[in-house]
């Protein structure tokens, strides 16, 4: 879908691809049969398919002062915490997606600061001329691709009522999970050095600043 006004254009592109049931692409080299196999062919397939994107556009004379974003809704899990797809949990696998900005004029680097989706909308117009406001859900992150790169919590829900009730927060070297429905535990993990959380460290004292700004999120939404 586009839409455009004056000279300004924006275009959204949904790829459904990496997503279950996968298929196997005969005109790409294979991973393999395995499911994850298969799933990482299908990134192979839509990254074919960005290349023909990126073409079009470069044909177009549009490359070079076109803003791209790339990410992805979820993750996929696959046997990690005995879970398989996605929708059913907030641990790593389905919860820490790709998220790619190119911005004509701009280096290319890598930041640490946690981001989230919410986070998208207000950084777009931000780069666009406009100003954030306070109704945003998330805040700009032009600072952060400008250099000042930081640490933060980034808050998570998962509900599916009457079933599962989850709330999580991410920083930069710690995951932290509050299962609020049906039996209320928590769970947390050091993503820096074990990023498909196996270690539960939640009777320790690790990630305790992660953990008190999700307990203080939970106190406020109750």
């Amino acid at each position: 879908m586009d839409r455009h006004a004056s000279n300004r254009w924006f275009l959204w592109v949904h790829y459904f691809d990496p997503h279950y049931r996968y298929e196997l692409h005969s005109e790409l080299p294979t991973f393999g049969t395995e499911q994850m196999d298969l799933y990482d062919g299908e990134i192979r397939f839509t990254d074919e398919a960005l290349g023909k994107l990126f073409t079009g556009l470069r044909a177009r004379g549009r490359y070079d002062h076109t803003l791209i974003v790339i990410t992805s809704d979820h993750g996929e899990s696959f046997g990690e915490h005995n879970l398989w797809q996605h929708g059913v949990s907030l641990y790593t696998p389905e919860t820490r997606v790709p998220f790619l900005m190119r911005i004509p004029g701009l280096p290319g680097r890598r930041v640490t600061t946690p981001i989230g989706h919410t986070d998208l909308f207000a950084t777009i117009v931000n780069l666009a001329g406009g100003k954030p406001n306070p109704e945003m859900t998330g805040r700009s992150l032009v600072d952060v691709i400008t250099g000042e790169d930081r640490d933060r919590v980034v808050l998570q829900q998962f509900s599916r009522p009457g079933v599962k009730e989850l709330r999580g927060a991410a920083s930069r070297d710690c995951h932290v999970i509050y299962n609020a429905f049906p039996d209320t535990s928590w769970e947390v993990y050091r993503i820096d050095r074990d990023p498909l959380e196996f270690e539960d460290l939640s009777e320790t004292s690790e990630c305790a600043t992660t953990r008190r700004a999700l307990e203080a999120w939970c106190n406020e939404h109750e």
